[in-house]
C-alpha cells in the first residue's frame, strides 16, 4: 500500500508538471527549471501530508512508512522554494495555507477547509491553477496576461476534480462533507463537468481541430466515471491523466 501510495503521488505530480508544459505553449515563454521541480516536489509532499489523517488514525502500522517520505519531499521542496525568483516565491506563499489547512490531520474527524460545504472543489482547483500558471513562471500581480490562461486552467481542474466527488460521494456523506454531487447528483455533475471542460477550451489558445480530438478522449472519460464502482486506477490514471493528455495533444498539434 505504502510503494502504491507513493508511486500514485509521482503520478499526480507528474501530472500538475504536464501542465506547466502545457502553459509553455499557452504563455509562449519556458518554465525556470527551479520553478519545475518545486512544482514537482511540492505536488509530492503535499498528496502525501494530505494521508496524514490515515496515519494518525491507528490503522496499519506500515502505513507509517509514507512519513519518511514526506519529510523528505517537503525538506526538498523547501530548499527549492529559497531558489525562486520573488514573485513565484509570493505565490507559493498565497497557495500554502489553503494546502496545510485544506484536511487538518486529526485521527477523530475530518476538520479543515474540505469539511466547508462545497468549497473543497474550489480551494483544489485554485491551488492547482496558482502553481501551474503563476508560480511556475513567475509572473508578477501587474501581469495581466496570465489571467486568460489562469481562468482557463481553473475551469479545466475544476472540471476533472468533480468525478473524484463523485467517487467519494458515499464517503463524504458518511463524513459530513457536502460537496457538488449532494448537491446536483450525480448526472448533473457530470454535465457541469463537460461544461467546465468546454469552457477551459474556449479559453486556451487551441486550434478546433485539437478542441475536437481531446472532446472525443474527455467525454467518455468523464462520462464513465459517473459508475462509482470504478477502481482507484481508473480514476488515477484516466481522470487524473486528462492533464497528460492536454500536453500531449497540445505538443502533437504544434508540430
Amino acid at each position: 500500500m505504502v510503494f502504491w501510495g507513493v508511486e500514485r503521488y509521482f503520478w499526480v505530480a507528474f501530472c500538475l508538471l504536464s501542465l506547466v508544459w502545457f502553459n509553455e505553449f499557452e504563455l509562449q515563454q519556458n518554465a525556470p527549471v527551479i520553478n519545475q521541480w518545486f512544482i514537482f516536489f511540492s505536488g509530492l509532499s503535499a498528496y502525501t501530508y494530505l494521508r496524514l489523517p490515515v496515519f494518525f488514525s491507528g490503522l496499519k502500522q506500515k502505513k507509517l512508512g509514507f512519513v519518511p517520505f514526506l519529510i523528505f519531499s517537503s525538506s526538498v521542496s523547501f530548499f527549492l522554494f529559497l531558489l525562486l525568483d520573488r514573485n513565484a516565491q509570493i505565490w507559493s506563499i498565497i497557495g500554502v495555507p489553503f494546502i496545510l489547512l485544506y484536511k487538518i490531520p486529526t485521527p477523530y474527524r475530518v476538520l479543515g477547509i474540505k469539511k466547508i460545504p462545497f468549497l473543497k472543489i474550489f480551494v483544489i482547483a485554485l491551488v492547482w491553477s496558482i502553481w501551474v500558471v503563476p508560480v511556475a513562471f513567475g509572473l508578477g500581480f501587474s501581469n495581466i496576461f496570465w489571467t486568460r490562461p489562469f481562468v482557463a486552467m481553473f475551469c479545466f481542474c475544476f472540471a476533472i476534480t468533480i468525478p473524484f466527488d463523485i467517487r467519494d460521494i458515499d464517503i463524504d456523506r458518511k463524513n459530513k462533507v457536502k460537496t457538488i454531487p449532494h448537491l446536483i447528483g450525480i448526472r448533473a455533475s457530470i454535465f457541469l463537468s463537460l461544461l467546465f471542460i468546454f469552457l477551459s477550451l474556449l479559453l486556451f489558445d487551441l486550434d478546433w481541430d485539437y478542441r475536437f480530438v481531446f472532446m472525443i478522449f474527455i467525454f467518455p472519460i468523464i462520462a464513465l466515471s459517473g459508475k462509482r464502482r470504478k477502481n482507484a486506477f481508473y480514476f488515477s490514471f484516466c481522470v487524473e491523466g486528462l492533464s497528460f493528455l492536454l500536453y500531449c495533444l497540445k505538443f502533437i498539434f504544434s508540430e
